[in-house]
């Protein structure tokens, strides 16, 4: 460009000075040789600038690609990192001695023989035989598993139409008492019960069953035995008239009170759970207790019961317990051997019960302590 610059100032000082018109013809030559170069100069340049963008495109797309799968392994890094921190820090729920195969010496398959020709087999093989027994097994414990919840599910339906039949009936007997109102209006002042009578009519109903049931073979057979009543009636009328004041038909206990709650989540269940464990022990005011008497003594004489029982019912869970509280043969060893035959197999701890488990969870209990003697035994 100063050449050309330079040319164009040459030929203007020429046609200034009138110069020869060859020397001008020469020096416009030379500009136009020099416009030339100059033009291709620019468009080496233009070609050469389009060419490195065409690179500078290539290169910015082989570094996008370099970038993206640097990307890539990247996350597949992280994805990895995470999938052996999860295995490296795994801890199952249950210990090993459960979920692992057993010894080789303590299966028992076939028999002995097949257990000693499964240990020559190939340890491949012998696995693979081994986690098919294990297999077959679970399968057989799936198939107990079955049958016991459609065993739990027929229970859970002919418990649901027994419910059914006693609510049928609680109409036509709320009926029936009402209908015998105006005679027990009449008759009641003539009938003049005894003490222990009328405090019978206060028992629940386990309770009640179990009085009359003890009076009525007492009188029919002959048996030596006593049955009598112990406790405050009148704490046992006032519970009974604010039961029916509050809420009919819980006579029985509150072990019903719950059944309209709506549970909230685990922490309202939890705090229900612990309500009702303060209230657990909570017996009636009145027991049952049932002496068993010596068939040598005389009629007229005092007799001293051999083995007194007596019977208290929990009115949160419903339960009856049964606990020995005198005589002269149920001290604490003999009692305790007399109950434990009476009831085989059971301790009377409560545990089983899945009232129990519903209002104070999981066991152990304090059933057999001395804040609640009676055991609720099962017949």
């Amino acid at each position: 460009m100063d050449a050309l610059t330079g040319l164009v100032a040459h030929i203007v000082e020429l046609k200034k000075k009138q110069a020869d018109p060859v020397a001008i013809q020469d020096a416009c030559r030379a500009g136009t040789v020099a416009l030339l170069r100059a033009r291709q100069e620019h468009r080496a340049a233009a070609l050469s600038g389009e060419a490195a963008r065409e690179r500078a495109a290539a290169a910015k797309a082989g570094l996008d690609a370099a970038v993206l799968r640097l990307n890539s392994l990247l996350y597949e890094k992280q994805f990895y990192v995470r999938e052996i921190a999860a295995c490296t820090s795994y801890r199952s729920a249950y210990p090993d001695e459960e979920i692992q195969l057993p010894p080789l010496e303590a299966e028992a398959l076939a028999g002995a023989g097949a257990v000693a020709g499964r240990a020559q087999l190939a340890p491949h093989a012998l696995m693979l035989s081994r986690l098919t027994a294990e297999l077959n097994a679970r399968k057989a414990l799936g198939d107990a598993l079955k049958s016991a919840r459609a065993e739990r599910q027929r229970e859970a339906g002919r418990a649901a139409a027994d419910k059914a039949r006693l609510s049928a009936l609680k109409a036509p007997l709320r009926g029936l008492e009402q209908a015998g109102g105006p005679l027990l209006d009449v008759l009641g002042p003539r009938l003049q019960l005894r003490a222990p009578e009328r405090a019978a009519t206060l028992l629940p109903a386990p309770l009640w069953a179990i009085n009359y049931q003890f009076a009525a073979a007492r009188d029919a057979l002959g048996l030596p035995i006593g049955v009598r009543l112990e406790g405050d009636a009148a704490e046992a009328a006032a519970r009974l008239a604010a039961a029916g004041a509050g809420a009919p038909g819980a006579r029985g206990g509150d072990s019903g009170s719950g059944g309209g709650e709506v549970a909230q989540g685990p922490a309202s269940k939890r705090r229900r759970q612990e309500e009702a464990a303060g209230v657990l022990y909570e017996v009636h005011p009145l027991s049952v207790v049932v002496s068993l008497l010596s068939s040598r003594q005389p009629q007229g004489q005092q007799q001293q019961p051999l083995l007194e029982v007596r019977f208290d019912y929990y009115q949160r869970p419903g339960l009856v317990g049964a606990c020995c509280c005198g005589g002269s043969g149920g001290g604490a060893g003999g009692g305790a051997a007399l109950l434990s035959a009476l009831f085989p197999g059971d301790e009377g701890d409560g545990e089983g019960y899945e009232v129990l488990a519903q209002l104070a969870g999981p066991g152990p209990y304090q059933f057999g302590s001395a804040a609640a003697p009676a055991r609720p035994f099962r017949l």
